[in-house]
């Protein structure tokens, strides 16, 4: 079992790295530049319907302009998403007078798609009119995947765990299994922290949007992991992950709660789980 003290020590260098801001913010007076504002990547899950769903990728400007901006983009080499895959509407390819964020909208092509290989679709932010494309958060990659419905059965097993601190390095990785919960949408792993293989963690699985995948957590003092001598009970606060029901894989942090007054008034740095089915 990792040894609390040192997260602790994890925990209070972060929080020294916290003052050293590490974004950059653009002032308009710098100019008119433009780049992908809502993110940079995203993973979504194309189901088979009648009027296929948009997928909408955000570009945005520092400075809005009195007429409709234009926006130009291309397909990078480096996707493998082939052109029966998706389609992108031309005619979304503006950003409206008078606002600062334009959305290119796409179609997944449900039949093309595979439910556990991803059709990497990459996009080049080439031009958009009366401004200047960053040179930073200019690509935008997505991973179009069949859609995939969840089945709480065919997650039970062993996965394998590789857990980050908030660096993204690695700290450890072991094995972790999964049981059904009490209830449908309930799942158990064991042995998160690399703590004990009898330990239980409750994951609650959210597949009320079909795009986005959610893992949620019981409130953290009914999320018990083990008792420690000298910090009392230990709990798991999990924050908000997502889940891949064609990939079977488990994406979410959580940091440790503690105290000897068994209240969880401490709590370590956060931690970063990726599980995946063996």
């Amino acid at each position: 079992m990792k040894k609390i003290f040192l997260i602790l020590v994890t925990a209070f260098l972060g929080c020294i790295s916290c003052s050293d801001p590490k974004l950059e913010v653009y002032n308009p007076a710098d100019g008119q530049i433009a780049y992908f504002t809502g993110g940079t990547t995203d993973d979504v899950y194309i189901q088979d319907l009648t009027v296929p769903q948009d997928i909408s990728i955000e570009v945005g400007v520092t400075v809005a302009s009195n007429v409709a901006r234009t926006i130009a983009v291309s397909v990078d080499v480096s996707g493998n998403a082939t052109v029966d895959q998706y389609t992108i509407d031309n005619a979304s390819l503006f950003i409206p007078a008078n606002s600062y964020v334009g959305y290119i909208k796409l179609k997944g092509v449900y039949e093309n798609l595979s439910q556990t290989v991803a059709a990497k679709l990459v996009l080049n932010l080439d031009e958009v009119s009366g401004a200047q494309v960053a040179t930073f958060d200019n690509k935008y990659t997505l991973n179009l995947y069949q859609f995939t419905p969840f089945v709480r059965d065919e997650f039970i097993g062993t996965y394998k765990v590789i857990e980050y601190d908030e660096d993204n390095v690695v700290l450890d990785r072991y094995d972790s299994e999964i049981t059904a919960g009490d209830n449908d949408n309930e799942l158990i792993m064991g042995n998160i922290y690399n703590s004990d293989p009898g330990t239980q963690t409750v994951l609650i699985m959210d597949d009320s949007n079909p795009q986005r995948f959610r893992i949620n957590f019981l409130p953290f003092l009914e999320n018990f992991l083990f008792t420690s001598a000298n910090d009392g009970d230990v709990f798991v606060e999990g924050f908000t992950g997502r889940f891949s029901a064609g990939l079977k894989t488990l994406d979410f942090t959580y940091r440790l709660r503690f105290g000897l007054d068994n209240t969880g008034s401490s709590n370590t740095a956060t931690y970063r789980v990726q599980a995946t089915k063996e």
